[in-house]
């Protein structure tokens, strides 16, 4: 039986993908127990690649990202082929890009089959839900801000060599801190553009769309039969 730390290695052995030593470990016991066992009430977020829990933990307060698994065709559960593509995206792009308006990653939990990303909590959440709260409302002075900000951090993505192509910018993807200085987040799409072109089309990756479409649909047809 393989270890934790045999899937560990298989999931960063990608060659496109930095070495991952200096990013620190989480024990997933400890996360488990810092979000009083993944509850509801500690739950900020969700989406289809995982769910997010705020909690404590030694004194910090963290954004915990707990990975979804599925049980496919193997008989245990594990990360699909989209999913493991995202990760490895996540990994590369928050581990090299070190820039005040990119989401930190403080750590990773890889314990097969549970996978949890670490990033530094950011206090008023996402600018989209920030602008769909009627009350208090974004002044121009926050708003001016949070755009300088976000251009800032996709201006360094674009200056990288080659440049990092996010794929994926949206208010909802941009994050807030106490001091409503914006972050960007969610690199599951990002990947490497051309250095020569100025232009460049993205499109998101189709066979995910058609996994949560297969799933809608055959979810639907099991509620018709019941």
């Amino acid at each position: 039986m393989a270890s934790s730390s045999d899937y560990f290695i298989d999931i960063v052995s990608d060659p496109s993908t930095p070495m991952l030593g200096d990013i620190p470990h989480f024990p997933y016991n400890e996360l488990k127990t810092a979000t009083k066992y993944w509850n509801k009430d500690n739950k900020v977020g969700e989406g289809g690649f995982g769910t997010v829990y705020k909690c404590e933990w030694k004194n910090t307060t963290i954004a915990v990202k707990k990975l979804k698994v599925r049980r496919s065709n193997k008989p245990e559960e594990t990360l699909n082929q989209c999913q493991r593509d995202q990760l490895l995206r996540e990994l590369k792009y928050l581990n090299s890009c070190r820039h005040k308006n990119i989401l930190p990653l403080d750590g990773i939990c890889f314990e097969h089959p549970k996978y949890c990303l670490i990033y530094r909590y950011m206090e008023h959440g996402s600018l989209e839900k920030k602008l769909s709260r009627k009350e208090p409302s974004l002044c121009w002075e926050h708003r001016l801000h949070i755009a300088k900000g976000a251009a800032s951090g996709i201006q360094f993505l674009h200056a990288k060599e080659p440049p990092a192509i996010h794929g994926d910018i949206k208010s909802a993807n941009i994050l807030l801190n106490e001091h409503m200085d914006p972050v960007i987040g969610d690199f599951g799409l990002t990947r490497e553009g051309p250095i020569e072109k100025t232009h460049i089309i993205v499109s998101r990756p189709l066979e995910c769309v058609h996994l949560h479409m297969m799933k809608i649909r055959h979810q639907n047809n099991i509620s018709k039969i019941l």
